[in-house]
């Protein structure tokens, strides 16, 4: 009987070394072919027929080693299993088993998670509409006066079409000239993505009048008297 733990090739030499033949002459007792013999003793199980050939060439084999038909049938499917098996070899993991993460990876899903962080909270200063605070007067009686307000610095500032600075904290300042009656100015904020907040506010100039020249009694007194002696 053949070891169930030994290998169909370590068997078989076994067998062939007692009965003291050779690859040659056991294909000739038994009809297998050499290569096919060969390839048992050598583990080229790749280069042998399919399985119900294999098992029909161990059978012949073993009749004429004097060992039962199934024994070296047993020893070959030891030594295949064995062959496809390894350290390599893992039973199912658990699916709810924590897997390990390259570090590559890990450094990737920081990147991305900084990305959608930074998106989310520059979500609306990207594409939403722009904040701008305006501050003007109403009715002034001098000719030049202040438009002044706040707004977000990424953010493109125009008044009635000319571009103004606002400083790195978003306050801007600009002095305008006036027209006597009202004047209308359109402050416009532009986002990077080109949405707008348009305010238009009015400003209405009303210029200081001349005080009338008051001339004293005394003068009008002695422009009279000379008068009337040029006349007499």
């Amino acid at each position: 009987m053949v070891n169930e733990q030994k290998t169909i090739q370590a068997a078989l030499r076994d067998l062939m070394a007692d009965k003291n033949l050779s690859a040659q002459k056991l294909s000739d007792l038994t009809d297998v072919p050499t290569r096919f013999v060969d390839a048992i003793i050598k583990g080229d199980f790749n280069k042998l027929p399919a399985k119900p050939y294999i098992r029909g060439y161990l059978f012949k084999i073993a009749n004429s080693l004097d060992v039962e038909n199934d024994d070296l049938w047993r020893a070959y499917r030891f030594s295949t299993e064995t062959a496809s098996s390894g350290e390599s070899d893992m039973l199912p993991g658990n699916r709810f088993a924590l897997k390990k993460i390259s570090p590559s990876k890990v450094i990737g899903l920081i990147v991305a998670l900084l990305v959608i962080i930074f998106f989310i909270v520059r979500f609306d200063r990207i594409v939403g509409s722009p904040d701008i605070r305006v501050v003007t007067p109403e009715i002034v009686s001098e000719e030049i006066t202040t438009i002044s307000g706040d707004m977000d610095p990424d953010d493109r500032l125009t008044i009635n079409g000319e571009l103004i600075y606002v400083t790195d904290d978003g306050s801007f300042s600009k002095d305008v000239r006036l027209e006597a009656g009202i004047n209308t100015f359109q402050i416009v904020a532009t986002r990077k993505l080109g949405r707008q907040t348009e305010i238009t506010r009015q400003i209405i100039y009303e210029p200081k009048e001349e005080p009338e020249e008051i001339v004293p009694v005394e003068e009008v007194e002695n422009t009279n008297n000379i008068e009337e002696n040029g006349q007499n």
